[in-house]
């Protein structure tokens, strides 16, 4: 049986995937790499922790993966990685059950604490309460 990794990367952008995975990996970290999401759901399950997901890929519109995959994984924290927090992604990620939006550009130590969290627990608390955007400022 396939080793459950702490956290999926989802993006098409191999530089990007490659950047994360490594300061992932660093932090001692576990990483499964999907190229779209259309392969995500092919796997139906992601074998992961936490799921990260880059907002603006080709075949993600509106957030249906999300959807979807909140039917199969409830419990399961996922984080979107996005340049354009528009406030229709925020109400939308706020219905599925996103723990967090992270703007690009966004520095290594945000990206870490933030998977950490996720991974801990941390992000139930948020989410009852609000949403939690990390915006790309000091």
């Amino acid at each position: 049986m396939p080793k459950i990794a702490d956290a999926a990367l989802i993006t098409d952008d191999i530089a990007v995937r490659d950047a994360l995975k490594f300061v992932l990996e660093v932090e001692g970290l576990t990483v499964r790499l999907f190229d779209d999401c259309a392969a995500l759901l092919v796997a139906q399950d992601p074998m992961c922790r936490c799921l990260v997901l880059e907002h603006g890929l080709p075949w993600l519109a509106r957030l249906e993966l999300l959807e979807m995959l909140r039917a199969r994984h409830a419990h399961l924290p996922i984080l979107i990685l996005t340049d354009r927090p528009s406030m229709e992604l925020r109400r939308r990620a706020r219905q599925v059950g996103v723990c967090e939006i992270l703007e690009m550009p966004f520095t290594a130590n945000k990206f870490i604490d933030a998977v950490q969290a996720a991974l801990r627990g941390e992000v139930s608390r948020v989410r009852s309460q609000r949403l939690r955007i990390v915006d790309n400022g000091p």
